[in-house]
């Protein structure tokens, strides 16, 4: 009697397959094959688990996919390797949290992008500013041409100097008697704004016909 008890517990416990040997007890929510001797095993019947009349010592109840339920035992149905569909983790995140703070990442072209648009804003600020701030003539302190009217006999210049307190911008008048304004850009300290007068490009000119 003994030797029977402790074979029927094996055997609910164990259920050996082919190749293979699986200690999990079947359940409810099992997704099964059913092994039918006259098909090959890709043609087996498939199925899922829906209860049992004995508890799952011997035999269980399966639902196919005509929502039929039929009984099989345990030496007839091999489980299938699909978790069951309360265990299935769900894909979707956890919603976050309405008080948590983000914030898009800053790469560095668009770290460089905002460096330099900030850059642009001041130096239009300070422009504007230059408008009405005209250089002083008796001024003897370096002043650096940061922008001047270019070739035209009279216009104006902006330029760039420092105090002992800050650093400001102001605009003076150019007058170039007997040439034009050329300015080559802020490349050193007081450059000579005159020259020869400007030249029109080859292709803007126009031979006779």
């Amino acid at each position: 009697m003994e030797y029977l008890t402790s074979l029927r517990e094996q055997y609910k416990n164990d259920h050996f397959i082919p190749r293979t040997r699986e200690p999990d007890p079947l359940k409810k929510g099992d997704y099964v094959h059913m092994n039918d001797p006259n098909l090959d095993r890709g043609q087996w019947k498939m199925g899922q688990i829906v209860g049992s009349r004995d508890e799952f010592e011997r035999s269980v109840e399966i639902r196919l996919p005509s929502r039929k339920v039929i009984t099989r035992p345990h030496n007839l149905i091999y489980k299938m390797e699909i978790p069951h569909t309360n265990e299935v983790p769900s894909s979707t995140p956890p919603p976050l949290s309405s008080s948590s703070s983000t914030h898009p990442m800053i790469t560095r072209s668009k770290a460089r992008h905002y460096f330099a648009s900030l850059v642009l804003m001041m130096t239009c600020i300070q422009l504007v500013n230059t408008i009405n701030t005209r250089c002083p003539e008796e001024m003897n302190v370096k002043k650096f041409i940061i922008y001047a009217t270019s070739c035209v006999s009279q216009g104006i210049a902006i330029a760039r100097y420092k105090t002992s307190t800050k650093e400001q911008f102001c605009w003076f008048p150019v007058t170039c008697p007997h040439g034009a304004i050329r300015f080559k850009g802020p490349d050193r300290p007081n450059p000579s704004l005159c020259g020869e007068r400007c030249k029109c490009p080859p292709w803007s000119q126009f031979a006779p016909s």
